[in-house]
């Protein structure tokens, strides 16, 4: 079947925001790093890659806790500076989330998107803080509503936070498709309900990996624009969902490697399947 126009369904760390870069550049700067942001980002999201590659291979990241600082190691910074610098960068912020930098072409694409018709809302596990992120980026115009993980009570890849979600926005899972940064958190998440999903990859680590996927959400958008989107279920994965247990921890355990139900986006493009 064909949807003119999904409801789009958005991840917000890593595909609406990064952290912020400004006061991450300006902490490191004051303990004598160069850096620039087009690097900073990078490493970002080459710092997203090794925790999506750790979630498969090995079911978590036992570094995780130090992802900030690691993303400044990979800019250059040493091992030693970057926690403190991460420290540091959180006093700047004055009190607000670090997670406020948006990427580039976001605001842009939002909008153009909002223009040509489409609903959206944004669906990302956080600490309480993202509504307000959204609103202080000038983002919550175009977004009809925030579902915060931390104030649901319930974190992707649980897939109760999508059951969740569809229920509040009286949706079904074919007439949706969400988009976000991290395989084994974003996509397998929203698959497991059966909305299809797409993959947000700038830096083109993830071509080994089966699923759809594209650069950035910039990108996404001039085909989402263009309304040329074809839902194609694949129903060999009908019986795989229906058996799926509804506890998380049997779930993740029914899940050793990504699912993908995805669909394919039409303008010449061919989804990594």
């Amino acid at each position: 079947m064909t949807r003119a126009a999904p409801y789009l369904l958005l991840d917000a760390g890593g595909t609406l925001v990064c952290p912020n870069v400004d006061v991450l550049l300006q902490a490191s700067h004051e303990h004598g790093y160069a850096l620039d942001p087009g690097s900073l980002i990078s490493s970002f999201f080459a710092r997203v890659h090794r925790f999506d590659g750790r979630l498969r291979d090995q079911g978590s990241d036992a570094e995780a806790g130090s992802f900030l600082p690691d993303v400044l190691v990979l800019a250059g910074v040493g091992r030693g500076d970057a926690s403190l610098i991460v420290e540091e960068a959180i006093g700047l912020s004055g009190g607000r989330s670090l997670w406020a930098y948006p990427l580039p072409g976001v605001e842009d694409a939002l909008g153009d998107l909002h223009a040509a018709g489409y609903r959206m809302s944004v669906v990302s596990n956080s600490d309480g803080t993202v509504m307000q992120q959204m609103a202080d980026l000038d983002l919550s115009i175009y977004f009809e509503r925030v579902f915060d993980s931390a104030i649901l009570g319930i974190a992707k890849p649980d897939p109760g936070i999508f059951r969740r979600v569809l229920a509040d926005l009286d949706l079904a899972p074919g007439d949706c498709l969400y988009t976000g940064d991290v395989v084994m958190v974003d996509v397998v998440c929203a698959n497991a309900c059966r909305i299809p999903a797409v993959h947000l990859d700038p830096l083109g680590l993830y071509g080994s990996w089966p699923g759809y996927r594209t650069k950035d959400l910039p990108t996404l958008a001039r085909m989402l624009a263009r309304r040329s989107f074809q839902f194609r279920q694949r129903s060999r994965w009908d019986r795989y969902f229906a058996s799926l247990p509804r506890d998380r921890s049997s779930w993740d355990s029914a899940l050793p490697r990504p699912i993908w139900w995805s669909s394919r986006l039409t303008e010449g493009v061919r989804p990594r399947i």
